[in-house]
Order: structure tokens, then sequence, then C-alpha cells
């Protein structure tokens, strides 16, 4: 906001250098989703009456967590049959498995598994096996009686993310801007108001988790097993530790007595360590330095929007207070003689707010503040979102870059906004009165913590959903020659490291032409992979046409298919094209 020291800059500028040395340090790519590698029973099994199975196991490509309802095995007739008992075998992270009871009927069984993968998202799939004789199948668990809880989850979350932001806003305020605050009646709700919101949003926010991981109703949210099974995640012991440190802010702000170095120690400490929580438990929890990515930003965002909250109920009202004695026009006792009598009101205003007003001189301190908090978030929002959308198409071409536009066009707005309230609080603007000033200020301090606000319910939209890299799975088109023949060559992402393959063997003429075999397979293009080449088994659909379906590979990246065409007994031609698997 105007008026950067040179030391300013010069802390700016380290904090900046670290950012960016914290992303180098982050360099593993952000994770895509967990893959099912293979069950037992497989797929589509038939097995004999003897051989019923006592376990369901699953088997990812990745660490994988359950929470309760990760596996469910149903009966034709609807029924469940496992025993709802989900376990790692053997404590293998990758290993998910599930009892089944005995006495299990002859018939077809509906296995429906759902996980939560590295990267922090639920991952789920299905598929069916047969004991004696395939049957009936039950239709999988409908997701319409979870839509109410989805959307009673993504309300809470937006909810703990502003108590949580106004609380850090408020400590950073107390601390850095008015410790004299402390005992002021109106600062002290806004921190009981931060706290409680937060607490609500934890508690509320764990027991709707449980309830949508387990594809439930409102009675899933007290059901002790699904509680239970989300207790023993990785969001389940994030939320039970910011309850514990939430707890720990009340102790410390409880304590009679002023903002003292200590008290100022501990409370920073609290609020880093619920940042730490949130931070833990999202898209950069995988390691410790994309967590300290996260929780600077975080820290930066709640010190300019919390502040800004605490800026217009507590701040402002007094700067009101200070100047409601004068009117439009002040008659100064002790005035310049150049100055008209208008001019010389003016300035006797702005001079005693400047040289007396404790809550001007706030103002100013949050406005070095508040372009610090906008250095840092702008610095761990361009690093964030490069690792989260590693290509530029997945800007539009995903829910999540969509939701990142959206957010960067807020927050812009939110600049714009910004620089009305710096030139008001450094005097830029031509304004005749202190009092006219200060009710620009308000103005613009509301619209502000209003965009903001919006900039908080997108993030909140974000957390939720499929990180870009994850998500973006564009079709590929390629052409290659083979002799005479060209070969259209069509791939299809249906999910991680998958690929839908179609292969069109086309004429001189551009039409479909019959060839008698064509053989593919797939290697990485990167050297010192330690794979070696990947058959692609190719199944004949038609005059020239030629698919491989799910064909899994055994990681991402860009991979150079060799396809062996052979177009008569003694005639064959090879040909290359690369694809990339993501």
């Amino acid at each position: 906001m105007g008026g950067v020291t040179r030391h300013r800059r010069r802390v700016i500028v380290g904090v900046l250098a670290s950012l960016a040395t914290l992303m180098l340090l982050a360099a593993p790519e952000a994770s895509a989703h967990a893959v099912l590698q293979s069950s037992t029973p497989q797929a589509g099994a038939v097995l004999k009456p003897g051989d019923t199975p006592t376990r369901i196991e699953l088997e990812f490509d990745e660490p994988v967590e359950v929470s309760g309802g990760a596996i469910q095995v149903v009966a034709g007739d609807g029924s469940r049959v496992d025993t709802k008992a989900v376990s790692h075998p053997g404590g293998a992270a990758t290993r998910v498995a599930v009892g089944l009871r005995t006495g299990m009927p002859e018939g077809s069984y509906l296995v429906v598994w759902r996980v939560v993968s590295a990267d922090s998202h639920p991952v789920h799939g299905s598929f069916t096996f047969a004991v004696g004789h395939p049957g009936a199948i039950a239709a999988p668990p409908s997701a319409a009686e979870s839509g109410p809880v989805a959307l009673a989850l993504g309300a809470v979350r937006v909810a703990g993310y502003a108590g949580l932001l106004l609380l850090v806003g408020v400590l950073v305020f107390l601390g850095i801007c008015q410790p004299s605050l402390w005992g002021v009646p109106a600062a002290r709700r806004l921190l009981a108001l931060a706290v409680l919101t937060t607490a609500a949003a934890t508690v509320a926010g764990f027991a709707l988790q449980a309830a949508f991981d387990v594809v439930g109703g409102w009675s899933a949210t007290v059901d002790p097993t699904a509680l239970g099974a989300l207790l023993g995640t990785r969001l389940g012991h994030a939320h039970l530790l910011r309850l514990v440190v939430l707890a720990a802010v009340v102790a410390t702000v409880s304590r009679r007595g002023s903002m003292n170095r200590l008290r100022t120690i501990l409370l920073s400490a609290e609020a880093l360590g619920l940042l730490v929580t949130v931070a833990v438990e999202g898209h950069a929890g995988r390691t410790p330095a994309t967590a300290a990515l996260d929780v600077a930003h975080l820290a930066a965002a709640g010190s300019w929007l919390g502040g800004l909250v605490v800026l217009g109920v507590v701040v402002l009202p007094a700067h009101r207070r200070d100047v409601s004695g004068y009117g439009d026009e002040l008659p100064p006792p002790t005035r310049p003689a150049s100055l008209n009598p208008v001019e010389a009101g003016a300035v006797a205003v702005l001079d005693r707010v400047n040289a007396e007003s404790d809550s001007w001189r706030s103002t100013r301190r949050f406005s070095a503040l508040a372009l610090t908090s906008v250095a840092v978030l702008t610095a761990t929002g361009i690093l964030q979102a490069l690792r989260q959308v590693p290509e530029m198409g997945a800007l539009t071409g995903t829910t999540y870059g969509r939701l990142l536009l959206l957010k960067v066009t807020l927050a812009a707005a939110t600049l714009a906004i910004a620089a009305v309230s710096r030139s008001v609080v450094h005097g830029g603007l031509d304004l005749r009165t202190g009092k006219r000033r200060g009710q620009l200020l308000v103005r613009a301090v509301a619209a502000e913590t209003g965009v903001l606000t919006a900039v908080l319910v997108v993030t909140s939209a974000l957390v939720a959903t499929t990180p870009a890299g994850a998500a973006y799975r564009p079709s590929q088109e390629r052409t290659a020659h083979a002799g005479p023949v060209t070969l259209d060559i069509s791939a299809i992402a249906p999910a991680a490291r998958t690929l839908d393959l179609h292969l069109y063997a086309l004429g001189a003429d551009g039409l479909p032409t019959d060839v008698e075999q064509i053989t593919a397979e797939a290697a990485p293009t990167a050297a010192n992979t330690g794979l070696g080449p990947v058959r692609i088994p190719l199944l004949q659909a038609g005059t020239g046409h030629f698919l491989a379906n799910r064909l899994l590979l055994p990681r991402k990246g860009r991979w150079t298919v060799t396809l062996l065409v052979q177009t008569g007994e003694f005639d064959a031609y090879t040909t290359t094209t690369t694809l990339t698997v993501r």
C-alpha cells in the first residue's frame, strides 16, 4: 500500500526467494489418483462353490487410505455379505481387504470400493464375480442419498476456512498492527467468533466427511463404524489435532493480561499449528515442502482477509469516533496563513488523525502487512498452479483449471479495490476532508472483504476438486505411415495410466483397407526407467480397425509406440509414434 521502504523491499524479495527455493525442494510431481492393479478374486471370475473366498483383497499402485465402507460386497438380493472390517493385509498400504461372511449362496456378487489416494481425493470403482454360476447383480449404492450431505460438506468447508482465516487475521493484527486492541470487546468478540466457527466446522466437517465416504445419508454422520474408520486416516488425524490446537488457543487467550511477548509467541505457534492441520489434509500434504508452501499461502490469506475484517469491524469505527466531533470544514486554531479556511480545516483533521489516532496508525501498519501478504499470495499461488496445472490446456479443459481462472479473476478485482484503499490511506486521492476520506476507506474495505470472501468460496471448491494434473486427459490423435498404409491412431484416457487405443488402416484412397495383422508394443521414451517394452494386445474390430481397451501402462509420461503392419505374406512395415500417458 504505497511508500514501501528499502528494508521492506528486501524482506519481500527474501520471502519470494525462499518460496522459490521451497518449490524446487518440492520437485516431485503432483500425484495422480491411485489405480487398482489387481483383485482377489479377479473381476468377472466364476468360482466353484467349494472355493468361496474368505475375503476380498484389492491392490493399488500407490499407498491408499481407507475409511468406513471402503469395500462393500453386495449379493444379488441387495444384502451385504462383507464383515465391514476393512484392513491393510500385512500392513501394506497398497493393499486393502475386507472379510466375507460364511455360507455365501451361489450367484453373482458386486464389489464396490472407495479409497483415498495419495493426493487426498477419493477413488472408487466396482466389479463383479460369481460363485457357482452367474446370477442377478445388485444395483450399486446410489449417490443420490449422499447428495445433501455433499452440499452440507461444501458449506461447512467454506465456514471452516472462513473461521480459520479470520482467527489468523485477528491474531496477526493484534500482534503486529495494534496490540492495544487486545482488551477491546469488539476484537475479543471477533476472536471468539473465529474460534467457535473453526471448532464447529471441524466437528461437523468430520461427521459429514465420514457419511460422504460411505455414500450414506444423514444417519451415517453418527455411525460409529464410519466415524472410527475416518479417525484412522490422515484427514481424521488432522481434524483431531486441529481441535487440540484450538483448545490451546482458548487457553492462551483466556489468560488475563496484555498482549505481551510470551503470549504473542504462543499464539503465533498455535496459529501455525492450525494452518499445518489444514495443509497436511489437502493436495499439498504429500511432502513437508509442499505442505510448507500451502501454510505460507494460508497465512498470507488469513493476514489479509482476517485483517480486513478487523479493520472494518473494529478499527475504522474507532477512527470514525475520532473524527466524529469535526465537521467537513474545520476551523483549526493554528493554520498556515497561505491556506484558505477550507484547506486549513482539512489539513488539521488529517494532521490530528495521522499524529494522534491509534486507529489510523494501525491502518498504515496493516497497509504494509497487506502488501507483504499480496506478494506471498501471488508467489505461492503461482507455484501451486504450476504444480497442479502442468499443461495450459488443463486450465480450460478441467473443472480445477476453470475454478482457478475464476479465482485469479476475483483476486485481480480485489487488488484493484485494494489500490483505492491504499490511495486513501496514504493520501493519494484529492479529498477535501478527513471525514470523507474515512467514509471512502470504509466502502473500499467492505468491497475488498466481499470479493475476498468470494475468493474463499472458490478456494473451498478447489480443495474438493481433482487437481488438473490428475484430471486432464485429452484425447490424442496421431498419423503414422507404414509403407502403402496410413495409420490414423486415436488414444483416449478413461482413467489414470490407462488408454483406449484405436488404430485405423487407410489405403491410398483414404478408405479403410484390409491388412493381415498389426502388432504393437510400447516403451518409455525416457532412458533409464528400468522398464522394458510392453506388448499391446490388439483386437480386430472391423475392416482396417484394431483396438486395445483399458490398456494399463506401468507409469505415466511419454511412451514410444512401435507398430508392425503386415500387409501380405512377405510384406511388413514398421512405424513409430509417441503417446502421453497421464
